[in-house]
């Protein structure tokens, strides 16, 4: 966001906040008396918690306005806020929050200053937001943070494998990978046909047409719950390799790729549900998916996959 644009969103914020009626020059004073007040409150709320924040850093956020009305008037309690700030230069340097990118810096600040801490993956959605209780960023001395992006967690089994006994998921995974090729119809994008000008320079007349075609691929997980003969041949062939407890039923394309409507029949959905759960612990347990969720990258992580990405060399 621009300088300009966040600052006025933050002071109309505060105007109504701080009941601003009088004139310009009133309201900048109201305004200034506002954030000292707010300062003063964070910096003995810091001193509470044993928390010493650097005479430079406040000395930073006080040099320029829009730092200054964001950090103490963008929310009723500052701390979180500062805090944050004061993390993400602890693990990033100073040089990255301070003159780099200062405004990312204090868009993670914000941001984060609405949720606590989560160490481990969410259940579903890392969107979720975790509650903050009593929780505030950690700004204890620790050495510069070094960002690592891992490797592909999967390791893949051999479902194959003669040399053991295959279970229940060997068989599953082997009925998907080695069934013959499947016809599919792909949705793609048409370009538009081209016209030439006087010139014999080309342009596209009109706008690119979505259109389908048919194409051979392997065979999912997905393709099974949306096909009723696909689900008929899975429950033979797991019966036929020692499994006849599995057997699934979700009808005929009631679920499918591009399909759009809810599934309302309280049965059919449960149904739908377990042949998921069955195929995706299969999916885990042969390492053809991570077992697990990732856990959230921390404010800190995060900002520096973005300078990482900023700071990528590419090609001419």
């Amino acid at each position: 966001m621009p300088h300009r644009i966040m600052r006025a969103v933050v002071v109309v914020a505060l105007a109504v906040a701080i009941g601003a009626t009088a004139s310009a020059e009133e309201f900048a004073a109201r305004l200034e008396t506002y954030l000292d007040a707010a300062k003063s409150r964070t910096i003995e709320a810091c001193a509470a918690r044993g928390i010493e924040l650097p005479p430079g850093f406040l000395a930073w956020i006080d040099a320029d306005p829009v730092r200054r009305t964001t950090v103490w008037g963008c929310r009723a309690d500052p701390l979180p806020v500062v805090l944050g700030l004061r993390s993400l230069e602890i693990d990033l340097g100073e040089k990255i929050v301070r003159d780099e990118y200062p405004q990312l810096a204090l868009a993670f600040a914000i941001e984060g200053s609405y949720s606590g801490p989560r160490p481990v993956a969410p259940g579903w959605n890392d969107g979720d937001p975790s509650p903050l209780g009593d929780s505030v960023p950690d700004v204890s001395p620790r050495p510069p943070l070094e960002l690592v992006i891992p490797g592909d967690p999967r390791v893949p089994v051999d479902v194959t494998d003669a040399s053991r006994e295959l279970d229940r998921d060997d068989r599953i995974i082997a009925f998907l990978e080695d069934h013959p090729e499947i016809e599919v119809e792909a949705e793609i994008l048409e370009p538009a046909p081209l016209e030439y000008d006087d010139k014999g320079i080309a342009k596209p007349r009109g706008k690119p047409v979505r259109a389908t075609r048919t194409e051979r691929r392997r065979l999912y997980a997905a393709d099974v719950i949306a096909s009723a003969a696909l689900q008929n041949e899975f429950n033979a062939y797991m019966a036929a390799n020692g499994h006849p407890e599995v057997s699934i039923d979700c009808g005929d394309r009631v679920v499918h790729w591009r399909s759009t409507e809810a599934v309302d029949d309280g049965a059919v959905r449960a149904r739908i549900k377990a042949a998921h759960d069955l195929f995706h612990d299969a999916y885990r347990a042969k390492g053809r998916m991570p077992a697990g969720r990732d856990r959230p990258p921390s404010a800190a992580e995060s900002l520096a996959w973005f300078v990482r990405n900023d700071r990528h060399p590419f090609p001419d």
